[in-house]
């Protein structure tokens, strides 16, 4: 029969600690940019003010991705920024915006199909720039190009 090695739970539990502190941690900034736009949003849709004699629901649904856009600034002050730079592939459509260093930050902010729901966030401070690929084939929500991926670095 083969020896069993036993060791006390707290070592073990030192030991797991350790291995799992010299595993490089993500920084925010990575995972970020891996996941720029959230593909898909659950949103909720409601009536304003329900006429008279009948009754309102409030279904969810889950929508997708449709469009996005970065801004100097907040979006709600409207700086949309224009790709700088584009490049046609076969297949698909790059677009490419420069981020200088900028005080007022930089947003991104993402567009759902069938809805007026947006969701915008500060980029990081060190993203110095962004691409969308779009899929020239392939139209997603009101006939834009479908993004197929969204990096910022």
């Amino acid at each position: 029969m083969p020896a069993t090695l036993t060791m006390p739970r707290p070592l073990l539990a030192s030991l797991a600690i350790a291995l799992l502190a010299s595993v490089p941690a993500e920084s925010g900034a990575q995972l970020f940019a891996r996941n720029t736009c959230p593909q898909k949003i659950e949103v909720e849709q409601r009536v304003g003010v329900v006429p008279e004699g009948w009754e309102a629901a409030q279904p969810t649904t889950t929508v997708s991705l449709a469009s996005v856009a970065f801004f100097d600034g907040p979006p709600g002050e409207r700086a949309a920024l224009k790709y700088d730079s584009e490049d046609m592939q076969r297949r698909d459509r790059v677009a490419f915006w420069n981020l200088p260093p900028n005080v007022r930050g930089y947003w991104i902010s993402c567009g759902y199909q069938n809805t007026t729901a947006v969701i915008s966030r500060r980029l990081p401070e060190n993203f110095r720039s962004c691409t969308v690929t779009y899929e020239r084939r392939k139209r997603g929500a009101a006939g834009m190009p479908a993004i197929k991926d969204i990096s910022c670095r």
